[in-house]
């Protein structure tokens, strides 16, 4: 976590309150994790009591703002002077004074209920990053966090880094659709896929690797058919979370090399028997009328 924040908070700083708009941290619930995992409670009142909980045992101690604009704690064993990393209404990220190697995080929990500050801040950065920066169309562009910013994401379209480098690599795009990738091959976007999930009538789950639109004949089949029990070159029944089902057969590679619609199959055979009546209850029909 730390080497992440080391990295992060240069480029969030200037999202970033100051330690004398103490309206952000006064009289609110702060939750300091340790190393071994422990939750530590911190609520810095408007008087500069600084209460102190772990386990429900309580210290009581001070705080107070300077006039160079960092914050002393006495935390009852120890007095700490801190400088401000970065604050908001969810996070107080402070580091000791003159040291920008570890961080001191408190993380409100009415905020992040969850207390996970790295996807906090991941998040952050992308909102920022999207508010700051609008996309212009048919281009793409890639937070320093690995994440996809813009909406036109189509076969050609341009892809560029937050730090304007040209890159290549395969990418996820979130949070609109989490099973949606792109590959990107010099600043280009070469090709948009999906890995989408299957069960088997046995309930077992296969990945499958589509293409943008969706259409399993010439895909890749991604889980070890002997997983779910099934050999290459076998027929068998695939259903996606719509329920609809489909019977498909793999090759050796993995790739399925047929995909039959079983709803539209069925639609089809009954159709061709409604036919098949009604043409014969006509030749009755005609049969009878002639006689």
């Amino acid at each position: 976590m730390q080497h992440f924040l080391k990295n992060i908070i240069p480029r969030i700083q200037r999202y970033s309150s100051d330690l004398e708009r103490i309206e952000f941290f006064v009289d609110k619930a702060w939750i300091f994790i340790d190393n071994d995992g422990n939750q530590h409670e911190y609520i810095f009142m408007r008087d500069r009591r600084l209460i102190m909980s772990l386990n429900g045992n309580v210290k009581t101690g001070k705080w107070e703002i300077l006039p160079n604009k960092k914050l002393l704690i006495n935390r009852v064993t120890d007095e700490v002077l801190y400088q401000n990393a970065f604050i908001d209404d969810a996070l107080l990220i402070l580091q000791k004074s003159g040291n920008q190697e570890d961080s001191f995080v408190l993380i409100n929990i009415n905020k992040i209920p969850d207390l996970n500050a790295l996807k906090y801040l991941e998040d952050l950065e992308e909102k920022k990053l999207i508010a700051s920066e609008p996309t212009e169309r048919g281009v793409i562009k890639i937070s320093a966090s690995g994440k996809i910013i813009g909406n036109d994401i189509y076969k050609g379209a341009k892809v560029k880094s937050h730090d304007g480098k040209i890159i290549s690599g395969v990418f996820q795009v979130e949070p609109l659709a989490k099973n949606k990738f792109i590959e990107v091959h010099n600043g280009n976007i070469s090709r948009v896929y999906f890995v989408r999930t299957y069960f088997t009538f046995e309930k077992k789950e296969v990945k499958v690797e589509e293409d943008q639109f969706k259409d399993l004949l010439g895909s890749k089949v991604l889980t070890n058919l002997k997983e779910v029990n099934k050999e290459y070159n076998v027929s068998f029944t695939l259903t996606d979370i719509e329920k609809d089902s489909y019977e498909v057969r793999v090759n050796e590679d993995g790739v399925i090399t047929k995909a039959v619609d079983i709803q539209q199959r069925t639609i089809v055979i009954l159709a061709i028997i409604a036919v098949l009546i009604l043409f014969t209850c006509l030749g009755f029909y005609i049969y009878f009328d002639t006689l």
